[in-house]
């Protein structure tokens, strides 16, 4: 015979020392009056395994409410989603303290910066300067929201450069401005250019999606450049002594502008030529030129 009350049942669930569900379904046998599926016997006083099996939760409506608010949700959607980062935070809690509950908005204590304006001058006074500093650190203000960008759109927003009253990064507007910088920084590698772009405040770290579509072909191009027609490229290979597409791929390290062996270089001046460019025995023997 199953235990009648729900009572019963959590207290011997309890004495089992069960904490999680999975755990219940696998040692519930241990004592033969609970039932498999308590949440269906008791579904008139269910109200969550958590607390079924016990696992503490805060007892104070009070002590709740201070730990939910010091989460920075804004609204009944993020506390679902981030409940848990405070084991003793119930993810029902109009159920648990229905007695107490007045409604997220006060659970939550929604209350934040009115105006993006009144939000902005706190945060600068702060000294905080970048979204990842932000989301560490806005909780200093309890005004604060925790996403402004949302909060404040179509309401004052601009961009997070505005909000923390920093300068905006005036990046080159062109390929080629940035490609120009990039090869003073002699970086000849991914690596040391994210080292050394800084250096060049007008320099992103991701040129390749900046520039997408708008002149990027590689790294290799942007950090050491390439010949810009197929006739300048020849011209070096002349100069190397280049006869053989062995002594390509062994020689071309020796100038920088050279393109990287098998590239297509369907984008680079000079047009369909590059095509040629690409193709060893005829780039090396175009129009019966010898080395």
């Amino acid at each position: 015979m199953k235990y009648e009350t729900y009572e019963e049942a959590s207290s011997a669930a309890i004495k089992l020392n069960i904490v999680k569900k999975i755990e219940y379904v696998r040692r519930y046998k241990e004592d033969y009056r609970l039932p498999a599926k308590p949440e269906m016997k008791y579904s008139d006083k269910w109200i969550s395994w958590k607390s079924f099996l016990g696992v503490q939760k805060y007892a104070l409506y009070e002590d709740a409410k201070a730990a939910a608010q010091a989460l920075r949700c804004e609204n009944s959607i993020e506390y679902k989603n981030m409940y848990k980062e405070d084991p003793l935070l119930p993810s029902d809690p109009a159920k648990i303290y229905a007695d107490e509950w007045e409604g997220f908005s006060i659970f939550l204590d929604q209350q934040r910066y009115g105006t993006y304006e009144e939000a902005e001058k706190a945060v600068q006074n702060l000294g905080i300067t970048k979204t990842t500093e932000y989301k560490v650190r806005f909780r200093e203000d309890k005004m604060l929201p925790a996403h402004p960008n949302i909060k404040y759109q179509r309401k004052g927003w601009v961009d997070w450069f505005t909000f923390f009253g920093t300068n905006k990064k005036e990046l080159y507007k062109t390929y080629e401005e940035a490609a120009k910088a990039a090869k003073k920084l002699k970086a000849k590698t991914y690596n040391e250019y994210v080292e050394r772009y800084q250096q060049d405040p007008r320099l992103t770290r991701v040129p390749e999606r900046k520039y997408k579509g708008a002149g990027w072909v590689s790294w290799q191009e942007f950090l050491r450049g390439l010949y810009p027609t197929v006739k300048e490229a020849q011209e070096a290979a002349r100069k190397l002594k280049i006869r053989h597409p062995t002594d390509y791929k062994r020689k071309r390290k020796k100038t920088r502008c050279f393109l990287t062996i098998h590239r297509r270089l369907t984008k680079i001046k000079g047009g369909l030529a590059g095509k040629i460019f690409c193709h060893y025995r005829i780039f090396l023997t175009r129009r019966r030129l010898s080395f």
